[in-house]
């Protein structure tokens, strides 16, 4: 039971990692319409750590509240 809690978290945060990625690269890929590219290098990468920190956020409220539902359930 556990394990496969933790074969969840693990897959959906390379789930994430690929969302973010493909996130970054359309956002620069839009932005390089509009500006020029060190500034949409710059601007993606802060986007890039914007959306990691919230995830980072989710997974940890997401593992703690899969810890306390594995404990009532133990």
């Amino acid at each position: 039971m556990v394990l496969s809690g933790m074969f969840l978290v693990i897959m959906l945060l390379h789930l994430m990692v690929a969302m973010l990625i493909v996130f970054v690269s359309l956002f620069m890929g839009l932005m390089r319409v509009f500006m020029p590219l060190w500034v949409a290098t710059v601007l993606g990468v802060r986007m890039a750590f914007f959306m990691l920190t919230i995830f980072q956020m989710i997974t940890v409220v997401f593992i703690f509240n899969l810890r306390v539902i594995l404990g009532r359930a133990l």
